[in-house]
């Protein structure tokens, strides 16, 4: 259950990043003065986001026993959209 959870969002931030850097935000600097503090803030965003949508889903499904498809997709796009601001304006941004 959580082990395995975990393992996969690990693989699946790691494959995000290492495909995100360069195709989405033409990030090609793999030198470990750039990559790493990269990798460390695009982490950063992803537990950022995940936390979020955790209480999101939390308040709206667990609590207030609204329809948790519909707060299920509605929280999977915001995350999308979070994901993509911070690393545009955090993680991969032009100096």
């Amino acid at each position: 259950g959580a082990v395995s959870n975990g393992i996969a969002w690990t693989v699946a931030v790691i494959f995000a990043y290492l495909t995100n850097k360069p195709f989405v935000f033409k990030s090609h600097d793999w030198s470990a003065k750039v990559a790493v503090p990269e990798l460390m803030k695009f982490v950063g965003t992803r537990i950022g986001s995940g936390v979020l949508e955790t209480l999101i889903l939390f308040v709206t499904v667990d609590m207030l026993r609204w329809n948790g498809n519909l707060w299920k997709l509605i929280t999977s796009v915001l995350v999308v959209v979070l994901n993509y601001v911070g690393s545009k304006l955090l993680v991969f941004r032009k100096k």
